[in-house]
């Protein structure tokens, strides 16, 4: 033991450190790889919506390739898993169908 690990009081030791897992180096390294995976996945499905809808005009095929991503998702859950991904479904797809009918 060194001498800093020796002279950590219980107070210093029940102190509560705000985003404490991210003074760990290994997750930091996880949470910054999902993040930007993450984003890029999203950028990703942006980009394809969007071309979709320049190529053809159709909220509908939009709608429709919103819906026909997520699907495989929904039926891969719980219940209640199923019920509240459909709610972001349903609310992407209202927000993705607004968007389309603004660039008109």
């Amino acid at each position: 033991m060194t001498r800093q690990q020796q002279s950590l009081s219980s107070a210093d030791l029940n102190k509560k450190v705000a985003f404490a897992a991210l003074h760990h180096r290994d997750y930091r390294r996880y949470f910054l790889v999902n993040l930007f995976s993450t984003m890029g996945d999203n950028i990703e499905h942006v980009i394809s919506y969007w071309l979709l809808f320049q190529k053809f005009h159709s909220p509908v095929l939009g709608g429709f390739a919103v819906i026909s991503h997520w699907t495989p998702f929904l039926f891969s859950r719980s219940i209640s898993a199923r019920w509240q991904t459909a709610m972001i479904a349903e609310e992407s797809f209202r927000h993705l169908s607004s968007s389309m009918r603004r660039c008109r």
